[in-house]
Parts: structure tokens; sequence; C-alpha cells
């Protein structure tokens, strides 16, 4: 019954935490996996299970959700990961300056 408990309030931690940011793939490998640097600072693992089984490559920009990862306390996640081009073509398009001076 504690066990449950605790389940479910990291689900719902994990819920209000749970909003798309965009982000900026930061490195990426070809055993597919990478991390992402997103625009409030934080540093988050994907895995290309979250990204359509697809690889990603350093530059691309994406939106993600972002959880605490459970394997890593203290550490974030990237899910549901989408592309949304790079960061040259965000620069090209006007991103805002406060966006692009934190994924860059």
């Amino acid at each position: 019954q504690q066990q449950q408990q605790w389940q479910q309030q990291l689900q719902q931690q994990q819920q209000q935490q749970e909003q798309s940011h965009s982000g900026v793939v930061s490195e990426w490998s070809p055993k597919g996996f990478g991390f992402a640097v997103f625009e409030d600072g934080r540093r988050a693992y994907i895995h290309n299970s979250q990204c359509g089984g697809e690889s990603l490559q350093a530059g691309e920009v994406i939106t993600a959700d972002i959880v605490p990862d459970e394997r890593s306390p203290g550490k974030w996640q990237a899910l549901n990961v989408a592309r949304a081009g790079t960061l040259a073509e965000a620069l090209a398009h006007g991103m805002p300056p406060e966006k692009r001076q934190r994924l860059v």
C-alpha cells in the first residue's frame, strides 16, 4: 500500500512537470541515444524509442516532454520527442533572442 502511494505521488509529479519544451540535440550516439539541452537550461537523456525509433543529429531543434529520469535520480529524460528543424532554421525564422541564447 505504501508503494502504491509512492507511485501515485510520482505519477502526479510527472504529470505536473510534463510540458512540451524546445531544445537542441547536443549529442547523439549511433547506438540510438543522446542528450539535448532545453530552453530552461535542463539537459535530458533521449532514447530513440521516444522519437519513433529514428536517429537524431546534434544541432537539431526538438520539442519534448521533460520528466525526472527514474533510472538516474536527479536527472531528466525527454519523452514524446518531435523534430522541429535545425538551430540554423530556427534562427533564420526569427527565434526570439531569449530562446536563442539558451539554446546556443
